[in-house]
Formats: C-alpha cells, sequence, structure tokens
C-alpha cells in the first residue's frame, strides 16, 4: 500500500511525530512524508492512505488553514 503523510509543523514537534507514523506504516508498503509547504494537488495519486497531521495553536487549527 502506498501511503502519503501530509504535515504542517511549525517548531518540528508535529513532523517528529509524522516521520514517526511514516517509520510505522513502512513495514506495510511506501510511505512518503509531504509538508503542507511542498505538497503538489497530484502528490496524493496512487495513495491507498492519506495521513494528514497539524498541531494546534490555542485549541484551534493554525493561522492559515480553513475549514473550506
Amino acid at each position: 500500500m502506498n501511503t502519503l503523510v501530509v504535515v504542517y509543523s511549525k517548531f518540528g514537534n508535529t513532523r517528529g511525530v509524522a516521520e514517526g507514523i511514516a517509520d510505522t506504516l513502512e513495514s506495510r508498503g511506501s510511505v512518503r512524508v509531504v509538508s503542507t509547504d511542498e505538497l503538489a494537488a497530484s502528490d496524493p495519486e496512487g495513495s491507498g492512505l492519506l495521513v494528514m497531521g497539524s498541531p494546534t495553536h490555542r485549541m484551534k487549527l493554525p493561522t492559515g488553514f480553513s475549514r473550506s
């Protein structure tokens, strides 16, 4: 199974969690970790699993994220 892990991390802590998840999922197939800054519209193509991670700031999504 191909997995794509998309992560937003301001200070690197959430990125570390994403990489830990990716390390665990590698036993099941190919895994790529991509930051939201590097994500292209075509990146999810061919992925059987999409994992997204973001920290919370004051119990909300970081500035710049929308609920649209």
